[in-house]
C-alpha cells in the first residue's frame, strides 16, 4: 500500500493478479542474475513503470494485441486502427504492434527511449497524459473522417 498508494480494499484486489508477478529489487545490480535465473525456471523479468515482473516467457503484451486485433477482424470484417499507451520496458512489444503507440511520460517527466514509426508522445504522465492523448487521437481521427 505504501509503495503504490492504494486502499486496504484495492491492494488486496491488486493481489488477486493471474499473469505478472510484481516485485522490487533493493538493487538493480541484481535484475541480471535474477533475471537467468528466471529463465531457467520458464518465467522472464520485464521492467515496469514502478516495478519489476516476473511473467512466463511465453506471456507478451504485443502477442496480446496481435491476438485481440485477429478477434476484432474476424467479428468486425475490417480493419481496425489499434492504439496502445505505455510508460515503460515492459509496454514496448505493445507499441510495436499498434497502428499509433502513444508514450506516456514517467512522473519525474522523463520519457523511455523508444524510437517507433508514429510514436505519440503525451504530454503528462499517469492518468491525465492518457485521457488527453486518446482524447486528442479520437479527435484527429473523427476530424479525418475514419
Amino acid at each position: 500500500m505504501e509503495l503504490t498508494g492504494l486502499s486496504v480494499e484495492d491492494a488486496k484486489l491488486a493481489k488477486e493478479r493471474e499473469f505478472t508477478e510484481p516485485f522490487v529489487l533493493e538493487r538493480e545490480t541484481d535484475f541480471e542474475g535474477l533475471s537467468d535465473l528466471a529463465l531457467k525456471e520458464g518465467m522472464k523479468m520485464v521492467r515496469g513503470g514502478r516495478f519489476f515482473h516476473f511473467l512466463s516467457v511465453h506471456q507478451d503484451k504485443g502477442k496480446a494485441v496481435e491476438i485481440v486485433k485477429d478477434i476484432f477482424r474476424e467479428n468486425c470484417g475490417e480493419e481496425m486502427i489499434a492504439i496502445g499507451l505505455g510508460d515503460s520496458e515492459n509496454d514496448l512489444p505493445m507499441l510495436k504492434n499498434v497502428d499509433i503507440p502513444v508514450l506516456i511520460p514517467h512522473y519525474d517527466g522523463g520519457y523511455e527511449e523508444f524510437n517507433l514509426q508514429n510514436l505519440v508522445r503525451s504530454r503528462y504522465p499517469g492518468s491525465k497524459g492518457w485521457n488527453e492523448s486518446v482524447e486528442e487521437i479520437l479527435n484527429d481521427l473523427e476530424r479525418a473522417d475514419y
